[in-house]
């Protein structure tokens, strides 16, 4: 996989305080492999740290959708996280 933004920031990925968090997925909705990263976290069975801008949670309940039998056509890779606090659009 190519490297991404968060590649060589010193940026704590599996962090839980809520600015650390933000910062990191502010880091992945400008980063041009995010699609990539989700998609190497949901074959590696991954649910830990925040990956193509989903973190926790989500990554779980994208794999439990997958698990299920239900497809996923194609990850948008336009697609961006919402980062609660730090939008301004």
């Amino acid at each position: 996989m190519t490297a991404g933004r968060c590649w060589d920031t010193g940026a704590d990925f599996f962090a839980d305080h809520p600015y650390q968090v933000a910062a990191c997925l502010q880091l992945c909705a400008q980063c041009e492999v995010r699609v990539q990263c989700l998609t190497y976290a949901l074959d590696n069975d991954i649910t830990d740290g925040i990956w193509g801008g989903v973190r926790g949670r989500g990554l779980y309940n994208i794999k439990d959708y997958l698990r299920r039998g239900r497809q996923v056509k194609q990850l948008d890779p336009s697609w961006k996280p919402k980062v609660w606090g730090l939008d301004r659009d």
